[in-house]
């Protein structure tokens, strides 16, 4: 944290509104940052942040209201093109150019040298000494194709970086990486803070933010609900004013007894130098898999699920085997998949939420190559209602939804095949508080009726406070299979960056 008492203005945001139609996204919001604070903007999904950002970065236009900028000392209007060039932003959904190298990516439009004749061998120079400030071993001329998302997530931090400007905006940037790479964000974050750089940081983290903001504010229902220094308020005042309620998200689940049926078993399985993988998931369970973004528990879920190229081994559910590692056989054997990354893997982008919850069950309500709509639509009402989808109507883009209603959508759509095993990719990734809670009753009430649920996540409190079970993978393999109701993060935490606990010292 940073003293901003007599700090300089960077910036100044006059009762911002955005509206659309007769709705409002955002409404009268004010925000002020000054050189070297750190502002944490937090909320629900939908509450307004990832709109007030857009408009505070030069990607949309208020519908009233006013931005000033520093420029020459002085606070100045700005908008569209001028906070482009004054603000620099880390999106929270991937956006970059996949055939491009990294270095490419980073100084995109901004290339070292002369304009037509750019220098590659001081690109890729530049791009390396910035992606070592960060702490990212990635090698700038690697193709971004070929990267993982959390390496992905490192290039976006790289790319704003490089910009040099005196406003940053973050917005959920550790959604995808390791405890490990999120320490050296906050380091280059109170690196940049020390230089006087302003840093604007959305993020559904709320221990993190409590670390490391100066001040906090918060948005709901997009309007402002709350606003303190951070010294002055604690965890339960933020996410009561966040939610307008007291979420409990930390409780543990009893220790599973049942042992009845076994929904998910997995034999031998081996996935491009993964493994050999043996597990169960029972009736009724909920098991996690916790490691670091290159210990191979997403591609795990990948290749149960057929999406994985070359699979080797048994993969059995409800006592039939899967011939094959297959999607369509997968489906059909009632194994549904829920993607890490939504925007790349998961949504339809170009499709109405409707049609984003129906697609999987589409053939079911086709006859002679005509689509019964009326039926298609009943089934989207019904299960964007069961995980609460807030939209003003389902035939809106999906893409006009906050990053949590997408998620509960992707649920929706997932439930409407009538699942017997679901695997859950960061089901909360990016999601808020308000959300988690009800993803999280999603879950309990699904492993209620005997669904089997197999949950890959980095974050440690929500593996330890909605799984049985933990297993943890290190480097390929299962090095542990811990019980969640007696285990701890640095337990886990031991496994996924050693493969081994910590051995104790006389």
């Amino acid at each position: 944290m940073t003293s901003v008492q007599h700090a300089q203005l960077l910036l100044s945001a006059e009762k911002l509104s955005k509206q659309y139609g007769s709705f409002f996204a955002l409404r009268d919001v004010s925000l002020n940052l000054h050189a070297g604070e750190f502002v944490a903007v937090m909320g629900e999904n939908g509450a307004g942040k990832s709109t007030l950002m857009k408009i505070l970065a030069g990607m949309e236009l208020a519908t009233s209201g006013v931005v000033r900028v520093l420029a020459d000392e002085t606070l100045r209007v700005a908008k569209g093109r001028d906070l482009e060039s004054a603000v620099a932003i880390v999106p929270q959904e991937i956006d970059l150019a996949e055939d491009r190298s990294i270095a490419q990516n980073i100084y995109m439009g901004n290339e070292p040298g002369h304009r037509w004749f750019p220098s590659a061998r001081k690109l890729n120079v530049q791009a390396a000494e910035l992606l070592a400030r960060i702490g990212s071993p990635l090698d700038a001329r690697q193709r971004v194709g070929d990267l993982d998302s959390a390496s992905k997530q490192m290039v976006l931090i790289a790319r704003a970086l490089a910009r040099e400007s005196q406003i940053v905006i973050f917005d959920e940037p550790t959604a995808n990486l390791s405890p490990r790479e999120s320490e050296s964000l906050f380091e280059v974050i109170q690196s940049l803070q020390s230089d006087g750089v302003g840093i604007l940081y959305v993020s559904h983290r709320i221990p993190e933010v409590m670390r490391l903001s100066d001040r906090i504010e918060v948005l709901r229902d997009g309007s402002h609900s709350g606003s303190w220094p951070t010294s002055s308020t604690d965890e339960g005042q933020v996410v009561n004013s966040m939610v307008g309620r007291e979420l409990d998200l930390l409780t543990r689940l009893e220790p599973y007894s049942q042992r009845g049926t076994s929904k998910l078993s997995i034999k031998d399985l081996r996935i491009d130098g993964i493994g050999p993988i043996n597990l169960d998931v029972y009736e009724g369970q909920v098991v996690g898999i916790a490691g670091l973004p290159d210990s191979g528990r997403e591609e795990l879920l990948r290749g149960i699920y057929g999406a994985e190229g070359e699979v080797s081994g048994s993969i059995g559910v409800n006592g039939a085997e899967i011939v094959k590692a297959d999607i369509r056989e997968a489906v059909q054997a009632g194994v549904v998949y829920l993607p890490g990354e939504r925007r790349a893997a998961g949504i339809f982008p170009t499709m109405s939420v409707k049609s984003n919850i129906s697609s999987l069950v589409a053939s079911r309500y086709t006859r002679f190559g005509l689509m019964r709509s009326s039926k298609l639509a009943a089934v989207a009402e019904e299960y964007a209602k069961a995980v609460n989808v807030r939209a003003a109507s389902l035939d809106l883009p999906i893409t006009s939804l906050s990053g949590g209603n997408q998620q509960k959508a992707l649920i929706a759509r997932l439930l409407a095949t009538e699942p017997q095993v679901m695997l859950l990719d960061e089901p909360t990734r990016g999601v808020d508080v308000g959300a988690k809670s009800e993803v999280y009753s999603v879950i309990s009430e699904l492993t209620r009726k005997g669904m089997a649920v197999l949950l890959s996540s980095s974050d440690l409190p929500e593996l330890l406070g909605q799984c049985h079970q933990i297993l943890v993978m290190f480097r390929g393999e299962i090095v542990a299979t811990l019980e969640a109701s007696q285990t701890t993060e640095e337990e886990i935490m031991a496994y996924a960056t050693m493969g081994h606990a910590i051995k104790e010292t006389a």
